[in-house]
């Protein structure tokens, strides 16, 4: 892309500046008469606020409408997404539209990993900045009037949110310029990289469980920084829920907040993928992940190829057993019948139940496996 676009002078400068004067100011502040530690708490709500409208906001409800927000909550995103400087929703939501459409590939993927790391972490910014938009990429948010009035008066709110307001807020106990250099440009720092890391460390380190056909990673430091953004492979296999950690015990504060959100009425159509997909592509990865790392340990060949052999054959029963699955949940949905809906359901709830034995034997299968690997190594 750097080669079909013009360096964006205002972009790079903005990027390259912000951190050079948000340290420059850090020591000077702590050391100066108006530090307050009230300013470190305005800074500390200011990027939760903004991290959030990122990720609950420009991410899971305008880039995949992973559920329904009401108008309320879609301007709160609206306005603390502007204070993370990242842009407007619409161009954002095209661009990882474009990411998730095109992921990896050099030439169309905006921020591809295959380009290298601080590409995808920040470079691709510096030659970004155009705020026009297809309207066949992103035809819903094109409609939607709060967003395009967001577009329209970008800078404005984008300097009011993230400088602006917290200059004012400082002042109120004697510290505007702790406000303006720390909750404002010291914390939207932070915000930048959070988010750009998830572009590159999310798709450079972490474990594929679910699928190996893209670089996304599930990474759990990125996933702190970004309250639940780095379950980065889950995302790119599933990219219409609304969870990306999906355990309960998954550090995914936004799943948490969209959640809370659906239960005061002020979200819903909270989207889910099937626990049984889920499982399927856990299965087949967690065999393929198996097969490598069994190469690259010294066993006996004969010991490989009946581990590998085994593994093979329980995965075929997970597949085989969720294909049955999934075709009577079909025929359930287009039968009329009563009776036959009653009698597709019992045998849905036993095709379940023959899903789930042969997930549970896989997965304990390969635990033995690993032991044993782990055993052989040892004493090697």
């Amino acid at each position: 892309m750097s080669d079909q676009k013009k360096l964006n002078i205002v972009n790079t400068t903005f990027l390259i500046a912000l951190p050079i004067i948000s340290l420059t100011a850090l020591p000077i502040w702590l050391k100066s008469s108006s530090y307050s530690f009230n300013t470190v708490i305005l800074a500390v709500v200011f990027y939760v606020l903004a991290q959030l409208s990122i990720t609950a906001g420009y991410h899971r409800y305008f880039s995949h409408k992973a559920y329904d927000a009401n108008p309320l909550v879609s301007l709160f995103f609206l306005c603390f997404g502007a204070a993370a400087f990242q842009g407007t929703a619409l161009k954002w939501s095209q661009d990882h539209r474009r990411h998730h459409r095109f992921v990896d590939d050099i030439e169309k993927d905006p921020y591809s990993i295959k380009k290298g790391f601080m590409w995808a972490h920040i470079l691709w910014l510096f030659y970004e900045g155009d705020k026009s938009y297809n309207p066949e990429e992103v035809p819903d948010l094109v409609k939607d009037k709060l967003v395009m009035f967001q577009h329209r008066h970008i800078l404005k709110l984008s300097v009011f949110f993230a400088f602006v307001l917290p200059m004012l807020l400082g002042a109120i106990w004697g510290d505007a310029l702790g406000g303006l250099f720390i909750a404002g440009a010291l914390r939207l720092t932070i915000n930048h990289h959070s988010t750009f890391f998830i572009n590159s460390l999310a798709h450079t380190l972490g474990d594929q469980k679910f699928s190996n056909k893209h670089s996304s990673r599930d990474n759990f430091i990125t996933a702190v920084l970004t309250f639940g953004e780095g379950y980065h492979n889950f995302h790119h296999e599933f990219p219409s829920d609304y969870r990306n950690g999906i355990r309960f015990f998954d550090f995914d504060p936004t799943k948490w907040l969209i959640a809370g959100l659906a239960k005061l009425k002020l979200a819903s159509n909270l989207k889910t993928v099937d626990q049984e997909v889920i499982m399927k592509k856990m299965a087949i990865m967690a065999v393929i992940n198996f097969e490598s790392q069994c190469k690259a340990f010294k066993l006996l060949s004969l010991s490989k190829d009946h581990m590998m052999k085994v593994c093979g054959h329980l995965k075929s029963n997970v597949e085989s057993t969720f294909k049955r699955l999934k075709d009577l949940k079909k025929a359930r949905i287009i039968t009329v019948s009563v009776n036959e809906k009653h009698k597709l359901s019992k045998q849905i709830t036993k095709a379940k139940k023959e899903f789930d034995a042969s997930c549970k034997l896989l997965f304990g299968m390969l635990k033995r496996f690993e032991t044993k690997i782990e055993k052989e190594e040892q004493s090697a």
